[in-house]
């Protein structure tokens, strides 16, 4: 059983199979290098819910400062978003992804079935052909076992890294649509006049919005501790 064939049709598998991500991936590094952008330690990918609750709401208050930029970087934050949770179900379906594509696709394992298939469709197999047929499947069955630990090991290892990587442009460009819309609603009008009607303290910024969110709400609340758990990027 060589090893290296079984390899190589995984590293090919997973060229096509992740070609879409690896590009927005690449595109994405690529654009925070050349614009020397932040990417922040925080993990502002936690605030992205909270961000369009509060971007919806401030919109329905004044919609003059959703320009096409900040539309433009919301939706890039919410297609990176979708992609990084779909990448992640696809790390929870490896075993899935093995038999409904990868063995579709592997010579190395089709040689093996395709024989096995013969011989089961063949009529009054001799002795001699079924001790053959046995020996071919107990064959099969091992090797189907090393192909998938293989895969598993070359396909998660390569998964993990387009999500770390995918991560670090998603939290990047939440960090600046953060950023941007606070910018704009703290020259917004109607949202000026917001924070003096619900009394909120100090000037217009996220952290002081979180904070009189959180004393409003109901303690030990699902939404009342993801607030909290959003408060900790600003400490």
């Amino acid at each position: 059983m060589d090893i290296t064939n079984i390899e190589d049709e995984v590293y090919d598998f997973d060229n096509i199979f992740f070609q879409k991500v690896s590009s927005v991936v690449e595109e994405g590094l690529d654009f925070i290098e050349n614009n020397h952008l932040i990417e922040p330690k925080e993990n502002y990918v936690m605030l992205i819910d909270y961000l369009g609750t509060v971007i919806n709401y401030f919109h329905n208050l004044d919609r003059s400062f959703m320009d096409s930029t900040f539309k433009k970087l919301q939706s890039d934050v919410n297609n990176l978003n979708g992609l990084y949770k779909k990448q992640k179900d696809i790390l929870q379906n490896v075993e899935e992804i093995f038999k409904k594509n990868f063995k579709k696709q592997s010579n190395v394992i089709r040689v093996y079935t395709q024989e096995i298939l013969e011989y089961k469709s063949a009529d009054n197999l001799s002795n001699e052909e079924k001790i053959e047929l046995k020996i071919l499947l107990d064959y099969y069955k091992e090797l189907d076992a090393v192909c998938f630990e293989t895969f598993k090991s070359i396909f998660k290892e390569d998964c993990k890294y387009l999500l770390d990587s995918l991560l670090v442009v998603l939290n990047s460009k939440t960090y600046y649509l953060h950023e941007m819309f606070w910018h704009k609603a703290a020259d917004s009008e109607a949202v000026q006049r917001l924070f003096r009607i619900q009394k909120i303290d100090g000037d217009i910024s996220s952290k002081n919005y979180i904070t009189h969110k959180l004393d409003v709400m109901l303690p030990y609340s699902k939404e009342y501790q993801y607030f909290k758990d959003c408060l900790r990027i600003y400490k």
